[in-house]
């Protein structure tokens, strides 16, 4: 059977710090080795990933032949290859195409192109520093990009997008704002100014000085300054660290691993690893039905799967056991054999997983782009190797 294996963890970052509050499970899977070959990408994250590339990198790019926009261009399309043709050799991102049919693209272009131009047109010229300048002057209207920093003996690390005068800039491709928790007005979103925090306690613990501001900068719409308070900081960097002890210390006690899940509707919705979480199949049933990002179902296959739409496409029936929907018998269908490539050789009496189903109205269990299928008999068994530490 496929293995995959969880490590001790050598270092926290505030993304990373942020994921291991709803889920320590979730968190060393993210770290694991091999785990991508079952996890569905998303289009709107990989935008949001090159919009990041780009705009790291634009600062302090040479423009082509004077001009900004060539040189914008130039670093889209480099990043944007390297994401695409990394999707064409991956059994399940493949399916989304070419990167112009991925929701929001030319959104995210121009965005980028705007952010991009307005910290070209803010580029202070290189000068010479005087002589005699003073060092903690001179190092304070540095301006560092992508800089890693790190603290608590490299237990806690980050890299802030641009950290420049009484600023951290940290740019987001989605929307910066939540519901609170009464669900009545919206504010910044609470991990967002955590993960400012945490970058603002790093910044203080290499440079020694507290940056006042944190600003968020969004793909579409105006930026957001947050208030960086030195103790609220330092709380948040603690908290941080502390996790990162707890999962450890679990790991070190060769935990079961689905101790360290915590399954529920909220925390399981948008999580990439769900299909092979044990965690997951072990908790959710009919109440959770609509709670998810499609239905969730785990089946034993009837009888083979049949040819409809004259042959372009796969019906699949399947008698349920598990997930977010009452047991009984339904019907999959249309499947795309070009995307589901196994479907044609499912036999009665396999088991499979299917999550991201949409339910028609008539009760049939329609496959959306991000459906995946999966036999259980290929997911593999998660377990605790205390051999080696993974980098973060």
């Amino acid at each position: 059977m496929n293995r995959l294996e969880l490590h001790l963890i050598a270092a926290v970052s505030p993304s990373l710090a942020e994921v291991m509050r709803s889920c320590f499970l979730r968190a060393g899977l993210s770290r694991t080795v091999g785990v991508e070959r079952f996890v569905l990408g998303n289009p709107r994250g990989w935008l949001g990933s090159i919009y990041h590339n780009v705009l790291e990198k634009v600062s302090s790019a040479r423009p082509v032949d004077g001009l900004i926009d060539p040189t914008i261009d130039r670093l889209w399309n480099e990043a944007l290859e390297q994401k695409n043709s990394r999707n064409q050799n991956h059994a399940l991102d493949r399916r989304f195409g070419p990167p112009v049919s991925w929701p929001g693209y030319y959104l995210v272009k121009a965005s980028v192109t705007l952010q991009a131009k307005n910290l070209l047109s803010t580029r202070r010229p290189a000068a010479a520093a005087p002589r005699e300048e003073d060092p903690e002057r001179v190092e304070a209207q540095q301006i560092h990009r992508e800089r890693r920093f790190s603290a608590y003996g490299g237990k806690l690390v980050g890299r802030p997008d641009v950290v420049r005068p009484g600023e951290i800039v940290d740019f987001k491709s989605g929307s910066l704002v939540e519901f609170d928790q009464d669900g009545r007005s919206e504010r910044v979103k609470a991990a967002y100014v955590r993960q400012l925090r945490i970058y603002g306690f790093l910044v203080y613990e290499a440079l020694g000085r507290w940056i006042q501001y944190g600003l968020l900068v969004p793909a579409i719409g105006p930026p957001v300054q947050v208030r960086l308070i030195p103790p609220d900081c330092e709380t948040e960097a603690s908290e941080a660290v502390g996790l990162l002890d707890h999962y450890n210390d679990l790991i070190l006690s060769n935990v079961d691993v689905r101790r360290l899940a915590v399954p529920s509707p909220t925390n399981c919705k948008w999580c990439p690893y769900k299909i092979i979480c044990p965690s997951f199949w072990g908790a959710t049933t009919a109440d959770w039905t609509g709670s998810l990002d499609g239905a969730a179902v785990e089946g034993t296959v009837i009888e083979l799967p049949r040819p409809i739409h004259g042959g372009a496409a796969m019906a699949l029936t399947l008698s349920l056991q598990a997930g977010s929907e009452v047991c009984r018998e339904i019907t999959i269908a249309p499947i795309n054999p070009s995307v589901h490539v196994s479907i044609d050789s499912l036999m009665v009496g396999e088991v499979v997983r299917v999550v991201g189903l949409r339910i028609r109205p008539d009760g049939i269990f329609v496959p959306e782009l991000r459906t995946v299928i999966v036999r259980v008999s290929e997911v593999p068994a998660i377990a605790v190797n205390l051999g080696r530490t993974q980098e973060t």
